[in-house]
Order: structure tokens, then C-alpha cells, then sequence
């Protein structure tokens, strides 16, 4: 039991560590412009991007209750990747927080909103790092709802969700190109 617990973290700390090394040279200008409606705290920095022919792939816990996310090439898709980092002080080690939200969508313009179980079509996760025991980690999202408005040129999303661990934003409102 011990070995599975130590597999399962190990498990973990190397997949956040592979999603924070993503390489960069796949952001283009295009990823990089974003419009964000809502505030974002004073003492962390708030992004959001559209990852051009990506996709995710999600692997699942063995209680089914934590997902592993990973970034990969797909042609005809894109990730939309909305991210909270709370600027670390300094003073501790562990004063680290950082909250996440990805999903998937088709390259074909369209619009569309997406509710409760519906979230799955486009593979909502949140995640969550922080040094908060049994609340971090990465969680599908299957409350709430995402409406899209999508075409080649920018994607605009306004999405309300609960996760099933706290967190910072229940709702987010922001365009990406």
C-alpha cells in the first residue's frame, strides 16, 4: 500500500513537472494575445492562451478522483489554457499557489455552450498547486457551464464552474487569439 501511495506521488510530481516544461517555441503571437474580463488578484498574474493544433491527453487516477493532463500535437484541434500564479514573496519555500483551467476544442469555427456532463466533449480539467495537502492536484470539471464562441481568428469563453477541491475562480469571462 505504502509503494502505491509513494508510485502515485511520484506519479504526479513528475507530470506537473512535464506540464510546467512545456516547451515555449509553440506559443506564437497568436497564443499569445489575450483579453481577460475578470479581475485578477493583486498579488498574482493572470493568463490565458490557445494552443494551435494541440490537444490533451488525460490519464486518470486509480480512485478515479485525480487527472494527469499533458499537452500534445493534434492537427484540427486547439487547448484553451486559462492560469492564476500567485507571486511568490520569497520568504517561504512553499508559498506557491497556481490554478488552472484547460480544455479542448475542434479548429472548425463555431458556437456553443457546454453544461454539467457536457463538459467532457471538450475535457475541462482544473488544477490546482499549491502546498495545500489532499486539495491539489488535477480535477475534471463536471459542474458548471462553458459557452464558446469560436473561429479562426479568437476563441471567446465565458465559463462558470465547481471544482471538487476550493478554489479561486468560479468564473471566467476572456477572449484569446
Amino acid at each position: 500500500m505504502k509503494k502505491a501511495i509513494l508510485y502515485l506521488l511520484l506519479a504526479n510530481l513528475f507530470t506537473a513537472c512535464a506540464m510546467f516544461n512545456r516547451k515555449t517555441e509553440t506559443k506564437t503571437a497568436e497564443t499569445m494575445a489575450a483579453i481577460i474580463n475578470n479581475p485578477c488578484p493583486e498579488q498574482g498574474n493572470c493568463t490565458a492562451e490557445r494552443l494551435k493544433d494541440k490537444a490533451l491527453s488525460l490519464r486518470e487516477s486509480e480512485d478515479g478522483r485525480e487527472v494527469y493532463v499533458e499537452v500534445i500535437d493534434q492537427k484540427g484541434s486547439y487547448v484553451v489554457h486559462y492560469k492564476y500564479e500567485k507571486t511568490a514573496s520569497g520568504k517561504y519555500q512553499d508559498d506557491f499557489h497556481t490554478e488552472e483551467l484547460f480544455f479542448q476544442i475542434p479548429a472548425e469555427a463555431f458556437k456553443k455552450e457546454y453544461k454539467d456532463a457536457d463538459l467532457q466533449n471538450v475535457f475541462m480539467v482544473f488544477g490546482r498547486q499549491c502546498y495545500c495537502k489532499g486539495f491539489a492536484g488535477n480535477f475534471r470539471v463536471t459542474q458548471g457551464d462553458l459557452q464558446i464562441d469560436h473561429s479562426e481568428e479568437e476563441t471567446q469563453v465565458s465559463v462558470r464552474f465547481k471544482a471538487v477541491v476550493p478554489q479561486l475562480f468560479e468564473e471566467l469571462n476572456f477572449k484569446v487569439r
